[in-house]
């Protein structure tokens, strides 16, 4: 009895060393595993993260996708400005049956010192787009003063440039003496806005602005008068195309150059930054400038120091026909 009560018990050790040694061992590859399986996630989602698109779930990516890519758009990259081209404003003149230009401007643009009406830059753009375009009927409006630096009070008679069987161009020319951009957005709503009121048959296809003789020395202001009177036009006839066309000069020259030259810089970067189209008439001007030489080096191109004679109101419209019609 004794011996099979001590091997019973020797029995009972052997196992119960044998359960321990088994639950050591196993608790220790339990934790070998459990670390190899952390390792394994942490590899895992790393190599997630670094794949996205390659997720199992689909919308989840592409909806993080989307938004993060409309978040990027907003925050950094302005919307496109569309450029509207000379071209482009070719091809509405040439394919329209009714097109109407609005030169707006101050004495230069009424044509102060020219001959006649008819020898003003206007006058002879119209008369050179009767000639490119033999098949239109052309009008001409010309503006009329009401003193100096104010509005307009009307339109003269139309005059008949050409009569043509194709289609109507309409030009007109809203210049008053002495204006200055600010004066210009004072006077544009009831001048060349719209129908001016009723005298104008329509609302202008195309603004072609060229102001800056009389704002000289106050570049600032002449910078926020025109981005105004642009905006306005944008807002309020989005449909009218605009070109800015660069001032001429000024006979008071400095040796380096002409006082306008930083009034042409600011009107092209405004024009970049809005996609307006640019004539660049003061470039054209300058070819013939000379600083502080007799008659400015222009010779019978200038009527005084700040107006054209005939033959320089025809160095501009033969720039404006230049550019419209390349």
């Amino acid at each position: 009895m004794k011996k099979l009560t001590a091997f019973l018990l020797v029995l009972v050790l052997i196992f119960s060393l044998c359960a321990c040694g088994g639950n050591a061992v196993t608790s220790s590859e339990n934790e070998t595993s459990s670390a190899a399986g952390s390792s394994s996630a942490e590899s895992d989602t790393s190599s997630a993260a670094s794949s996205a698109p390659k997720i199992s779930s689909p919308s989840i990516s592409v909806d993080y996708n989307t938004k993060s890519s409309k978040e990027s758009t907003t925050s950094k990259t302005p919307p496109d400005v569309k450029q509207v081209t000379l071209k482009e404003i070719k091809t509405k003149m040439i394919n329209s049956k009714d097109y109407m230009i609005t030169f707006i401007g101050d004495s230069i643009t009424f044509g102060f010192q020219a001959s006649s009406k008819e020898t003003s830059f206007v006058g002879l753009v119209a008369k050179g787009i009767a000639e490119k375009l033999p098949d239109r009927t052309v009008i001409r409006y010309d503006g009329i003063e009401n003193g100096l630096r104010q509005p307009l009070k009307g339109y003269s008679e139309p005059v008949n440039v050409q009569e043509g069987a194709n289609g109507k161009i309409t030009v007109v020319r809203s210049g008053v003496s002495g204006s200055r951009m600010g004066e210009t957005v004072a006077r544009m709503d009831t001048d060349f806005m719209g129908t001016a009121n009723g005298r104008l048959p329509k609302k202008a296809d195309l603004f072609i602005i060229h102001l800056g003789v009389n704002d000289a020395g106050d570049l600032s202001t002449y910078k926020r008068n025109m981005r105004t009177l642009v905006e306005k036009v944008m807002a309020n006839q989005p449909e009218t195309d605009i070109i800015l066309m660069t001032p001429t000069s000024t006979g008071e020259g400095k040796s380096e150059g002409s006082p306008l030259d930083e009034y042409s810089v600011a009107m092209k970067e405004l024009a970049a930054e809005k996609g307006l189209a640019v004539i660049d008439v003061h470039e054209e001007w300058m070819k013939h400038y000379t600083p502080g030489g007799p008659g400015y080096g222009m010779g019978n191109l200038v009527a005084d120091m700040w107006h054209p004679a005939d033959p320089g109101y025809k160095l501009i419209a033969d720039k404006i026909l230049a550019d419209l019609f390349k």
